[in-house]
């Protein structure tokens, strides 16, 4: 974690502002290891470059930290890439410069990633910025984190990214701080959370500011209904079809925001995919961006 964002944070308990105690280990300019504390002695650790809120990894799906235990880095991202069907690659990677062309425009001076999980964004988008921002990655897993900075170091050492484990629907950011925030399918993978995953991407978001969401949708008949159903059984009542289906989330962010775009980067026929639980097997399926703005 890097100085500079310390302003920003505020206690996920309290709201209280933060300051930095016990500083064991810098690496230049970024704290490696310390504690941070509010003034009601809330007490939190940077570990490993992570600042670390405690927060709970999903354990039912989206669980990397558990198979980061048994599989090293490099093998598992090489695994991920062989069982990603081709199709799937292809319009994310799309959507990828789509996100990226945008930013590069914009220029914002921080940028907010939700649930930034194995990096999938990150790990390209710091290869093609022509400016400098501050960058927050946030995800519930410590673990996943601290492997991303390992990697994404050794992508771009020269942009100071900052590491924050949180929950997402309860963010430690105060109000009106972030100049833009991106979420590749982060808040759509908070499932239940995802309503208030929005809600607080809007809180921090500046007046005026741009949250770019992209997300898998897929279309509403009786075989997505049914498999909706079928997945309800082993994981629990999950609102799946809100988040599934573009009618239904685009209608959460516009709950929410003052004015969202809708942009279909592609659409394809889904193929066999152990790794999601979206999209579904010869269902047709589309990658968009939720533009919004605040």
């Amino acid at each position: 974690m890097y100085h500079n964002i310390l302003s920003l944070l505020k206690c996920p308990i309290c709201d209280e502002k933060f300051s930095i105690d016990n500083v064991y280990q810098k690496q230049n300019d970024e704290i490696i290891d310390a504690h941070i504390s509010c003034r009601n002695n809330h007490i939190f650790a940077i570990k490993d470059g992570v600042l670390d809120f405690n927060s709970q990894e999903q354990t039912d799906y989206n669980n990397w930290s558990k198979l980061y235990e048994t599989t090293k880095q490099e093998e598992f991202d090489a695994l991920i890439a062989s069982k990603t069907p081709d199709n799937l690659k292809e319009l994310c990677e799309k959507a990828i410069k789509n996100i990226i062309n945008y930013l590069n425009q914009k220029k914002p001076n921080i940028i907010f990633d939700v649930a930034t999980g194995r990096g999938s964004l990150l790990s390209i988008l710091i290869k093609n910025l022509n400016f400098n921002p501050i960058i927050i990655c946030t995800d519930l897993s410590y673990e996943v984190l601290k492997y991303d900075r390992i990697k994404f170091q050794n992508i771009n050492p020269d942009l100071k990214i900052n590491y924050i484990a949180c929950d997402c629907s309860n963010i430690p950011i105060t109000d009106k701080s972030i100049d833009l925030a991106t979420s590749f399918f982060g808040i759509s993978n908070m499932v239940d959370k995802a309503n208030e995953g929005l809600k607080e991407v809007h809180r921090i978001l500046l007046e005026n500011s741009t949250f770019l969401d992209a997300a898998v949708t897929i279309e509403k008949n009786d075989n997505t209904l049914h498999y909706i159903e079928e997945v309800k059984k082993q994981f629990g009542d999950v609102p799946l079809e809100i988040i599934s289906f573009n009618h239904t989330y685009i209608q959460l962010h516009k709950n929410i925001f003052k004015n969202v775009k809708d942009k279909c980067i592609g659409e394809s026929i889904g193929k066999k995919n152990e790794l999601d639980l979206i999209p579904i097997e010869n269902e047709k399926f589309s990658i968009r961006i939720y533009q919004c703005t605040k």
